[in-house]
């Protein structure tokens, strides 16, 4: 992990960029004191089924929803009641 001031990174940046994407991390200061890191982007993850379906499996969980009778007009009626 590198540190350097803003002042070094806005003139440094395009060399920064080459460090971060090869999965360094930069820590930035402004007076001394860490203002942002500057790291490697990593895609979004989305949910992961296969883990959702061995959780449940491993708890005994065979349904996600218990009160099928529930619906949302039900929940509404007895919100404004």
């Amino acid at each position: 992990m590198r540190t350097l001031s803003i002042k070094e990174a806005k003139s440094r940046l395009t060399a920064l960029a080459r460090e971060v994407e090869k999965g360094e991390t930069v820590v930035v200061t402004r007076n001394g004191k860490p203002i942002f890191d500057l790291v490697p982007h990593r895609p979004k993850g989305g949910l992961n089924m296969e883990a959702l379906r061995e959780f449940k499996r491993k708890h005994g969980i065979t349904s996600v929803f218990t009160h099928t009778s529930l619906t949302i007009s039900t929940i509404l009626c007895r919100e404004t009641s």
